[in-house]
């Protein structure tokens, strides 16, 4: 039997975003959502405890994460002591991914923020499901991943599969926008890379190096699904879906990620939030809509539900 995590990124901030995620619990077309918890209210407070616990009394069988970012919104730190993630401009916010100034960084605070991302969370007293990252960031640098790796074997939750499926040459598998928008996202952070570091960014991101790296770095004690699906990404149809589902593999556990959106305003957008993309969430929203109850989808093509607690 072939297995599927569905999860929706980016709960939090936005308030559209969030009952789109929201609809869809209410569909059962999902069962994971990634959460940021640096959403800020009006008077810039930091408001993750009030979300989370709303999602989680309201939906208690959904497997929930932390969706970490260092590229979105302000940090939960005291700026004061995370001054080489965020902008130079005295606003707060973080570097967006394609400004990120990798020499700047300094390991300690990146280190210090996604450990205190995590520890927001666990003040909510929700178990925490998985950890995944806003823009895959903490898994383009080496030393960033490190930090990555490090947070979940800490605290023992799995992470999402830094390598997509799109860069695997499956078959039916092979084209995607992630992949994409992250080689050009790469080719302009070069600009802020030394040359003497490129070579080994370079290498890092290769599939083979970064699996071997999970494999030696981490002694086998990370835990990850076999496989990220990236190739629905900008791609949303009904289509999609099924081809996604025909073809997906049977050995280990996939994880399909989805942005979800209803239509509306918003009051607070963080940076760091693709507004461009807004039409594109909603029109996920509504081919999930259509395709509900999902589970009936899923039987036509041997495909079960699971989550990251299922990974050995």
């Amino acid at each position: 039997m072939k297995k599927i995590i569905i999860t929706a990124d980016d709960y939090g901030p936005v308030s559209t975003i969030n009952r789109g995620i929201e609809q869809a619990l209410e569909w059962e077309c999902i069962n994971t959502v990634s959460v940021l918890v640096n959403g800020r209210d009006a008077n810039d407070e930091c408001v993750a405890h009030e979300y989370l616990s709303k999602l989680h009394r309201r939906f208690p069988e959904a497997h929930i994460g932390v969706h970490l970012s260092i590229t979105s919104g302000k940090p939960v730190s005291d700026i004061g002591k995370v001054s080489s993630l965020v902008k130079k401009d005295g606003s707060g916010q973080f570097m967006g991914y394609d400004e990120y100034e990798y020499e700047r960084v300094s390991l300690q605070e990146l280190s210090s923020e996604v450990q205190a991302q995590i520890e927001m969370f666990k003040e909510t007293g929700i178990f925490l499901d998985h950890i995944s990252c806003h823009h895959g960031l903490l898994t383009l640098f080496p030393d960033f991943f490190k930090i990555y790796m490090d947070a979940a074997i800490q605290h023992g939750v799995p992470i999402r599969n830094p390598i997509p499926i799109s860069r695997l040459g499956i078959h039916g598998f092979r084209r995607s926008r992630v992949k994409r928008e992250g080689i050009i996202a790469a080719i302009k952070l070069i600009d802020d890379v030394w040359w003497t570091n490129l070579p080994g960014l370079v290498v890092h991101v290769h599939p083979g190096n970064l699996q071997h790296m999970m494999d030696v770095y981490a002694h086998g004690q990370l835990r990850y699904a076999g496989y990220f699906i990236d190739t629905y990404y900008k791609k949303s149809s009904k289509r999609r879906w099924r081809k996604i589902l025909r073809n997906l593999p049977e050995d280990r556990e996939s994880e399909l990620m989805v942005h979800l959106k209803v239509n509306g305003r918003d009051e607070m957008i963080p940076n760091g939030i693709d507004t461009k993309y807004f039409k594109g969430r909603e029109k996920e929203l509504s081919i999930m809509k259509q395709l509900s109850p999902i589970n009936g989808l899923l039987e036509t093509y041997g495909v079960e539900f699971s989550g990251f607690g299922d990974i050995p």
